[in-house]
């Protein structure tokens, strides 16, 4: 926010100066205020590693938007397969870089969509208002990508054209847990 306080005609308001003094560190102090707010609210809804909602937030979210899904929409979900024996076998630091370079990725691919971390080692984005092709073509260019990636990945994703937010989430988790078998 940027705050200004004008004074017309100086000259004639100069005995003024305590009471436009008090109001500007009234407004400064709101000001800043307001500025922590917005930050902690930030940090109550955002994972601090990845900079991705968090999943607190995501129940907050699913009540919020959750309802006005119910066309033409899809979910996609990534989970991190070893990060706990990374993290056991090279240290917290290495499963940290591998979580944000696959965190970097989703919002390379998905960026303009809700992404969540939603456990410690999955993340999920929401996709709304995307027709079936376009939905399949990111996804197949998410999997073109993480060819780059230093950690291996089962996917799950599904799309639909009526459905309930709850149901595509979960038939997505299964095809994820599915497509963990292959690793």
């Amino acid at each position: 926010f940027v705050g200004i306080l004008l004074i017309i005609n100086p000259r004639h308001h100069a005995d003024d100066y305590q009471i436009l003094n008090r109001i500007g560190i009234f407004f400064t102090t709101d000001l800043l205020r307001k500025s922590l707010s917005d930050h902690k609210d930030y940090e109550i809804n955002h994972d601090m590693l990845t900079r991705l909602w968090n999943r607190a937030y995501f129940g907050e979210w699913q009540a919020k938007f959750g309802p006005m899904f119910k066309k033409n929409f899809g979910v996609f979900t990534a989970d991190i397969y070893g990060l706990s024996k990374i993290n056991r076998d090279l240290g917290y630091e290495s499963g940290n870089e591998r979580l944000v370079e696959v965190a970097t990725l989703f919002k390379k691919v998905f960026g303009g969509y809700s992404i969540f971390r939603y456990d410690a080692d999955q993340i999920m984005t929401i996709c709304h208002d995307i027709d079936k092709d376009s939905f399949q073509k990111l996804v197949n260019y998410f999997r073109e990508q993480m060819s780059d990636l230093s950690v291996e990945l089962s996917l799950g994703y599904s799309w639909t054209a009526d459905g309930d937010l709850a149901d595509v989430i979960r038939i997505a988790q299964d095809y994820q847990e599915k497509d963990k078998k292959r690793l």
